[in-house]
């Protein structure tokens, strides 16, 4: 890239943080998140295909605002989505970045004649050597938001690329996330200066830079994606981990597909198919019709166990089932029929524990308990959706550091057992539990959601559609109520601390145990289209300190 060009993006990214600056001081001209807490959906079937307003919801303030800038600007939710995910790299390194991968769905804007498509970025293993013990897999992202901006952005690349280059060499405020994420984290970190001073983990509210990662976004926004999966970069990522070398970086491609469908209440459910978790999300709302989840409503004994036996009913049925596609068939109609949803639901009454749907965790993922992933979701002026979760696996990935980013370990979330459709094999993609989806009416979309939290993403997405479409709970605040996740080998009720019992579930037998771990519940990050006002509502999750914009 020649120096004027360079002059003329550090004059737009400068451009853009002192528009931040602004937006930030000047928050009346916006609509601010507690003005829209209260919202509830309403029944209005969409028929409008283009609203004017739009909104983006992240964990982190700064992204979320990037992403507003670039529709304020002219962009497009796909060209937001971009920039926000280079952007979350550097804000949450811990949570995904381009050392790893992850899953974009798209809704088009009605009329645009385009449907509803899922981009697979997901890490894959080695096509020339068995997996690695560290579980590093050949990173998905940047070849990722190459593929989505080739077929839907509309702004140049570069200027995407470049806050987050801004906000790696200028640096970032450390949130309290960060901060306790890089203390849990530190017995398996390597030395880096920057984000451990004096060897203690950098405190909330310092300012933390990242020049080496800076450099290495400058080379891929000059040299796009043959700067990371080629040359020095990729010798750097196969010093650190021998088992990924060129020729595995340079043939990995970027997936695909159709999303699968479903129902929920009124809506059409879209969510990713296998190998990610849109099968699990989908039985597990398919269950709670058949069980008729809204009668435990004000029942939070009833809620928690039946939502709890519905998951570990539907990891038991991926655990039989769901590998990757390429490399299995995947009885994904049989698994979604309306016999089998019934057979699957006939188990659960109630609060009972049914032993029988116990499983033992089958992956190191599992094992290890990866508290993983980082979600946002996009909605641009015409009415086009984004729905995205990318991913490190476990927090900081595998912790190898590579030119100023983290190698995933995403290859552990492969099976442990020989005969799983989800065993390891070269070329191969791991199951994942990341679940971006969006809700549709009409031919538009309405609500677009997804989580964070690793084996619990699918039941929290699930929990958060129970409250919002069944109970008919007002948006942020069913983000906000307590959660609950029964686990998967032990008969133990996990409770955040404010969950509130009307009986005492120790005398059904039920072992509780009560947690202020708020990374172990995940975090919730939503946007809804109100069609009837022409407004975009939101949820952001404060378990991550995250933040949505609307305007």
């Amino acid at each position: 890239m020649g120096k004027s060009k360079t002059f003329n993006l550090i004059i737009i990214s400068l451009f853009i943080l002192i528009l931040i600056l602004l937006s930030v001081k000047q928050g009346g001209m916006r609509e601010e998140r507690d003005s829209s807490d209260d919202y509830t959906l309403n029944d209005t079937a969409p028929e409008k295909e283009e609203i004017g307003s739009y909104g983006v919801t992240s964990d982190s303030e700064i992204a979320t605002e990037v992403g507003m800038k670039v529709i304020d600007q002219g962009g497009n939710a796909v060209d937001a989505a971009i920039a926000v995910s280079y952007v979350l790299g550097v804000a949450e390194p811990y949570g995904s970045g381009i050392g790893g991968g992850g899953t974009m769905l798209i809704h088009p804007e009605k009329g645009s004649g385009e449907s509803p498509v899922i981009y697979d970025y997901r890490e894959t293993a080695p096509d020339s050597e068995t997996v690695p013990d560290s579980g590093v897999g050949v990173p998905g992202f940047v070849k990722g938001m190459d593929e989505v901006h080739k077929d839907f952005g509309s702004v140049e690349m570069e200027q995407l690329i470049e806050p987050s280059i801004n906000f790696a060499s200028n640096g970032i405020t450390v949130s309290e996330t960060l901060h306790n994420r890089l203390s849990d984290a530190q017995y398996r970190m390597p030395e880096l200066d920057h984000m451990y001073p004096d060897g203690d983990p950098i405190e909330a509210g310092e300012v933390l830079e990242q020049q080496q990662l800076a450099d290495t976004l400058r080379g891929i926004q000059e040299g796009g994606p043959d700067a990371f999966y080629s040359g020095d970069l990729s010798d750097d990522m196969n010093d650190e981990e021998s088992k990924l070398d060129q020729e595995d970086l340079e043939s990995y491609e970027v997936e695909t597909s159709e999303p699968m469908e479903g129902e929920f209440g009124d809506y059409d459910v879209l969510a990713p198919p296998p190998p990610s978790g849109g099968i699990m999300l989908l039985q597990t709302l398919a269950m709670a019709e058949e069980l008729n989840i809204e009668e435990t409503n004000d029942k939070p004994v009833d809620y928690a166990m039946t939502m709890g036996m519905i998951n570990r009913v539907s990891y038991k049925d991926r655990l039989k089932h769901v590998g990757d596609p390429e490399f299995t068939d995947v009885p994904v109609k049989e698994m979604m029929s309306d016999e089998h949803i019934e057979k699957l639901s006939s188990g659960i009454e109630g609060s009972e524990l049914t032993e029988e749907y116990q499983s033992d965790l089958d992956s190191d993922a599992d094992l290890e308990d990866h508290e993983n992933t980082t979600h946002f979701v996009v909605v641009d002026k015409d009415g086009m959706m984004v729905s995205v979760t990318n991913t490190l696996s476990n927090f900081f990935g595998s912790g190898d550091y590579v030119e100023g980013f983290f190698l995933n370990n995403q290859l552990k979330n492969f099976s442990n057992n020989d005969d799983s459709p989800n065993r390891p094999e070269p070329g191969k993609r791991p199951f994942s539990y990341t679940t971006p989806v969006i809700l549709s009416k009409n031919g538009n979309p309405v609500i677009g959601i997804g989580a964070s939290g690793g084996r619990r993403i699918t039941p929290i997405v699930a929990q958060q559609l129970v409250r919002m479409i069944k109970f008919n709970e007002p948006i942020q605040a069913s983000v906000e109520e307590p959660r609950t996740f029964l686990e998967l080998n032990e008969d133990t009720l996990q409770v955040e601390n404010d969950y509130v019992f009307l009986d005492d579930p120790e005398k059904l037998g039920i072992d509780v145990q009560y947690s202020d771990r708020t990374s172990y519940f995940g975090s919730v990050q939503g946007l809804v289209i109100d069609y009837e006002n022409n407004n975009i509502h939101g949820a952001s999750d404060p378990r991550r300190q995250g933040s949505w914009e609307s305007e």
